[in-house]
């Protein structure tokens, strides 16, 4: 009965005070949301305070500063609270990287002080990356540079720089790979400019072709490079290949000519070239082993016992084989080899002479350089003979015969030997017969230069 009228008087009052109630039980309500708003507001002023001061530290490089601060943050804040702090300081942190990427990318700021503001993000191990917008400005880098708006440097320089944040890198690593393959194409490209200027026709087209598509402007220019090489190279190559084949490289000459015909087809002068080395190739192309078997076969000299020292030389536009030919350590004779025809001629001049009589002939390196064969003894002959019918001399034949026969004709053959002094001979020995009863006359011929010299009694005169 107490509690009963304890309640009654309760409800009572409550139903006399009923407005008084609620506006008091509103205002400590509101009190309180005011106060946890006040708590919360706080709360958020903090972190967003927190987060603003590193983030002044990131831009302005101050990595001590920056990561003291951040360890001294963990410390003090509880997990809520750096929860909300590492959320603020990701959108922060992402804003400053696309920011200062750009700065970079412009050229606004250098590539050390991009890197070091990546060096301290990366301390901050709370905070979250956008990979995303790392990769879709990864992605522009790539874009600028295939449009030549930013070098070689500044794109690698980027890439090189996002690669050290702790994200995933194989996107980062495409882009990468995609500058580096259109570097190359460019450096490959200017290489094929190079050797363009340089008539180097050959390499500047494999250069060209070398230029892939998907730079589009510079396959283009490549295209066009190579177009003007074709044109450029036509007349150059086909000179070249003369000069090749005048010296005597007719392999080399062919090779000009061969490459011609790839984009010239039935070209009436390149196949006429073509052949012509062709054969040059065929006539003049002898083996080192072909040059000493020809040597053993007219000196008759076993292979075995020779050596020789082979080298290609052109004389008069054609190519001949020089063989400086030792047996044992004994230099025999430098002989020059016609391998059109296989004759071997041996070496003689007044100065220097091998002794040996069994080539087609001597040979002779003149004072101004040149190179000198000797007249045939049937040339000897013939000029002699016309010599002494411009002489009105009356003969009735001329013959070449060896020294020791022609001197027996000679009544003081020292004379000839005077005349010859310590030079070695050179000379051909002419007998002429004027008929019988009369004396046989001798005539001594230079071989080089065709002079005729007339053995008489006490001297040899120049006729």
């Amino acid at each position: 009965m107490i509690m009963k009228g304890f309640f009654e008087k309760i409800v009572e009052f409550i139903d006399r005070n009923n407005k008084i109630i609620i506006k008091s039980a509103l205002t400590v309500l509101g009190i309180i949301l005011i106060g946890i708003f006040i708590m919360f507001t706080a709360d958020n002023f903090s972190v967003g305070s927190e987060s603003n001061k590193l983030v002044g530290y990131i831009e302005k490089r101050n990595y001590s500063e920056a990561i003291s601060y951040y360890d001294k943050i963990k410390e003090e804040f509880s997990d809520t609270k750096m929860n909300r702090l590492s959320k603020s300081l990701s959108k922060k942190v992402n804003k400053i990287l696309v920011t200062y990427g750009d700065k970079y990318i412009k050229g606004e700021i250098g590539k050390d002080y991009f890197i070091s503001l990546i060096n301290i993000i990366n301390e901050l191990d709370t905070v979250y990356i956008d990979t995303d917008s790392i990769i879709n400005q990864a992605k522009r880098v790539n874009d600028l540079y295939l449009q030549e708006k930013i070098s070689y440097n500044t794109a690698m320089g980027y890439i090189q720089a996002v690669s050290t944040l702790k994200i995933s890198k194989n996107e980062i690593y495409v882009y990468a790979k995609k500058i580096d393959v259109i570097e190359d194409s460019r450096k490959v490209y200017n290489e094929g400019v190079e050797n363009q200027n340089k008539k180097m026709y050959k390499e500047a087209i494999e250069d060209f072709d070398k230029v892939i598509t998907d730079d589009k402007r510079y396959y283009e220019l490549a295209q066009d490079k190579k177009e003007e090489c074709i044109k450029e190279m036509y007349d150059y190559y086909v000179e070249m290949a003369k000069t090749e084949n005048k010296n005597g490289n007719y392999q080399k000459a062919l090779e000009y000519i061969d490459y011609l015909k790839q984009y010239y087809l039935d070209d009436d002068e390149l196949d006429s070239l073509s052949s012509e080395f062709e054969k040059n190739l065929e006539m003049y192309n002898m083996t080192n082993e072909e040059v000493i078997q020809l040597i053993s076969k007219k000196s008759g000299i076993d292979v075995a016992d020779l050596k020789a020292n082979i080298f290609q030389q052109m004389l008069n536009g054609s190519k001949y084989y020089y063989a400086e030919t030792f047996v044992g350590k004994d230099k025999i004779d430098e002989f020059l080899i016609d391998p059109r025809n296989k004759k071997v001629y041996s070496y003689l001049d007044e100065q220097k002479s091998y002794n040996n009589r069994y080539g087609d002939g001597h040979w002779r390196a003149a004072s101004n350089g040149t190179v000198e064969f000797t007249i045939s003894k049937s040339t000897a002959q013939s000029i002699l003979e016309k010599k002494l019918s411009e002489k009105n001399e009356k003969f009735k034949y001329v013959t070449i015969e060896d020294k020791e026969k022609s001197l027996k004709y000679v009544d003081k053959p020292e004379v000839v030997n005077k005349f010859i002094g310590k030079k070695y001979d050179i000379y051909y020995y002419a007998v002429v017969n004027r008929g019988f009863f009369k004396s046989k006359e001798v005539y001594l011929i230079n071989p080089y230069s065709k002079e005729i010299y007339k053995v008489d009694e006490n001297s040899v005169n120049k006729v």
